[in-house]
């Protein structure tokens, strides 16, 4: 039987149960991969460096700043939608806030984007 067939039959109190050992196993794991990487001498993977974000989208609220990604291009910001942004209030207040900034939509498909130009 799946994981899934089991949960099916788990009461909400078995299922929590269940769901909390089940971290508590992924954290031990982790632990000892933690372990066995210092005995080895080999450091932990290093983590991905978080892009920088313009000081304009501190302004933005948290809910939609959640759903876009900030790139550097040098003389310009590319904001980009992280996917596709199904509500289309979402999208349209994300464009009013950057169109305010002197951003504009760039529409090429999966690439399609805002560009806001930086001050010189």
């Amino acid at each position: 039987m799946t994981i899934q067939g089991e949960a099916n039959k788990m009461s909400d109190d078995k299922l929590g149960k269940y769901i909390e050992a089940t971290l508590a196993y992924l954290d031990a794991v982790d632990a000892a991969n933690q372990t066995f990487r210092n005995a080895l001498g080999r450091p932990q993977p290093e983590k991905p460096q978080k892009q920088p974000v313009p000081e304009f989208a501190r302004a933005l609220p948290e809910n939609l700043a959640a759903l876009i990604t900030f790139e550097d291009k040098g003389t310009y910001w590319s904001i980009k939608p992280k996917e596709y942004i199904h509500q289309h209030e979402k999208w349209v207040a994300i464009n009013v806030f950057l169109a305010g900034l002197g951003g504009a939509w760039v529409s090429v498909g999966k690439e399609s984007r805002w560009e806001i130009g930086k001050k010189a």
